[in-house]
């Protein structure tokens, strides 16, 4: 894959309620150089991630905005609040980011190219 953003068609969602619809839905793949790309493989790979997790991993403070993109990207990513605890003691409650394994699924052969282009690129960083 290139630098340039590609495009592919998947048929199934996941929509506010939980359910999944069978719809024609069009993905858009980013560089896998960039930070959105790789967050993007990560979910691909079936990670559940957090913002620390895209800052140890992809040094990132901007997990929000990267996931926002993709999400207007077409990716159907889903946001669970967790409880995490402080190093004072404190719980606070963090957004842990998912792709359902349907969109995972719905992305197939170039969702797992595109994984694969992703852990090339970072090898050699």
């Amino acid at each position: 894959m290139t630098g340039q953003e590609k495009a592919v068609t998947v048929v199934a969602h996941r929509t506010a309620l939980g359910t999944v619809e069978s719809t024609q839905r069009q993905f858009s793949y980013p560089s896998p150089e960039s930070v959105k790309g790789r967050v993007l493989a990560d979910l691909l790979s079936g990670m559940d991630i957090t913002g620390l997790d895209v800052l140890y991993r992809h040094c990132s403070t901007r997990a929000a905005h990267h996931i926002l993109r993709l999400r207007q990207a077409g990716w159907p990513i889903e946001t669970t609040a967790v409880d995490a605890p402080t190093r004072d003691g404190r719980s606070v409650r963090i957004g842990e980011y998912r792709l359902h394994q349907d969109a995972i699924d719905a992305a197939g052969d170039a969702g797992r190219r595109f994984v694969e282009e992703v852990r090339r690129v970072e090898v050699h960083r």
